[in-house]
């Protein structure tokens, strides 16, 4: 009964499609979850927040967006119907999780898992009781939590997560100040300001978004700033502390000192590898920094026992997630790995939506590759006019030498869709020569590729000739 081929320990993204996948591949698999199905991304994280991104762009463009096409809107923002929207989005896709795990005949344990010496995981049940499973392979996928500063005054109340945020009802909140300018800051950025908020992203790096292209940081930063957002660089928050008027964050840029005042601060500075009780007596992994280490396989320093997902680091996307857990249970099975865990599509929903995936410039030249490079701005295409965002670009990163797409860095109206052709065209080796051989239909987003393909070239044909030159 309690005998397996493979026991998951999480049942995020990584790890219930591993657990279906390995069922399909005809091993008996057990998932142990300690809380809901489906982990931080989908009941904490990426699917509440695109609910209420989305929730927050209607009601943004009722009130101001329609003004600028000759409508008007009178919706006022009802914050219970808010969360109310936000929780069916996440219980019914819930229910469609473990009723794919039920159908694919994985057991579904509920309560804490960890991993013992001898390879057994013993659970601590949600219900009472404990029990021990066997398998012959671990798939640990327990995800991650958020990474919360020892500075003074962080565990002051008034200051949150990203999980206090999408767990609970969102509360009214008239001044933010956001601590971190990668996906999660930007994201919550945006739906505050759409919401009516005053919006300080408070960032210690030179620039949003520095993990990604500069073109797409400076663009954002551009968007955000016409938006009301303010946007603060090159500082750290050294303290905060609660007074009369709200709580005071004690800045220090660049060794300059200073002061910001909001009512809520939002701590997104990152997330951290949620390790507590994982690992039993004994147990000892070897890590990377604060990651575990896997091989290419996804396996540990421990034989049979294997890590995927925000816990072995990388930039700690669901869909990151999903495949290196396929990947590592093909490995298990003796199966061909299908998809390339190494070419991972790169989304922000803010309005524009941001994409990318690939190589951007300056990476390329890191690595001493020289490129070619096509850029189209949005502003000539007829459904980023229509929809109101023609403020974007796409822009094509190509090899020199054999002019191979290397990467993509894109600005614009359903981003987040478009974004899957480019990781195909990379994981297939496709050429600039390639990419134009399609015809792709008008009106629409996608007719923006074909301009950048051809920009590289001076040959798009809604640019004017002067930005061509130039």
């Amino acid at each position: 009964m309690n005998e397996f081929d493979l026991i998951v320990i999480g049942s995020g993204p990584g790890g219930y499609v591993a657990a279906i996948r390995a069922a399909q591949y005809g091993l008996k698999t057990a998932v142990v979850e300690r809380r809901d199905v489906g982990g931080t991304c989908l009941n904490r994280g990426c699917i509440p927040t695109k609910a209420l991104l989305h929730a927050s762009t209607l009601y943004r463009a009722s009130q101001k967006e329609f003004a600028e096409i000759g409508l008007s809107g009178e919706n006022s923002l009802d914050w219970a119907q808010l969360h109310a929207r936000k929780l069916a989005v996440v219980e019914k896709l819930r229910g469609g999780t473990e009723a794919l795990l039920k159908g694919n005949k994985v057991e579904i344990v509920r309560g804490t898992g960890t991993l013992e010496k001898d390879g057994s995981v013993h659970v601590c049940l949600n219900e009472g009781g404990d029990c021990t499973l066997h398998a012959k392979n671990v798939l640990l996928a327990s995800g991650s939590e958020p990474d919360i500063p020892t500075t003074p005054g962080f565990d002051l109340p008034g200051v949150i997560s990203s999980d206090d945020i999408l767990e609970g009802v969102p509360a009214e909140i008239r001044r933010i100040a956001i601590l971190g300018g990668g996906v999660i800051g930007c994201e919550f950025a945006a739906f505050y300001n759409d919401i009516g908020a005053e919006v300080e992203l408070i960032v210690t790096s030179p620039r949003i978004l520095r993990k990604m292209d500069k073109d797409l940081a400076m663009q954002l930063n551009s968007v955000f700033k016409r938006s009301g957002i303010k946007i603060t660089l090159n500082t750290s928050v050294n303290a905060i502390t609660r007074e009369a008027d709200g709580l005071h964050l004690k800045l220090d840029t660049k060794g300059r000192e200073g002061e910001t005042v909001a009512d809520t601060v939002l701590v997104a500075k990152g997330r951290k590898p949620y390790l507590e009780g994982l690992l039993g007596e004994g147990v000892e992994l070897e890590m990377n920094r604060k990651f575990v280490k896997v091989n290419e396989n996804f396996e540990t320093s421990l034989p049979g026992v294997y890590a995927i997902g925000d816990l072995i680091g990388g930039m700690q996307l669901a869909h990151e997630a999903e495949a290196e857990g396929q990947a590592a249970v093909a490995h298990i099975a003796g199966k061909p790995v299908e998809t390339r865990p190494d070419i991972i599509p790169s989304c922000i929903y803010t309005q524009p939506e941001i994409a990318s995936v690939g190589l951007c410039e300056e990476e390329a030249k890191e690595q001493g590759i020289e490129v070619k490079v096509g850029k189209y701005l949005m502003a000539g295409n007829s459904k980023a006019i229509i929809e109101g965002m023609d403020r974007g670009f796409i822009k094509l990163v190509f090899a020199a030498s054999d002019e191979k797409l290397l990467g993509v860095h894109m600005i614009c109206g359903r981003a987040s869709d478009l974004i899957s052709e480019f990781a195909m065209a990379i994981a297939n080796g496709l050429t600039r020569a390639d990419l134009l051989r399609g015809m792709r239909p008008h009106p629409t987003y996608c007719e923006g590729i074909s301009e950048a393909v051809e920009a590289v070239e001076g040959m798009s044909i809604h640019t004017m000739p002067s930005r061509l030159r130039g």
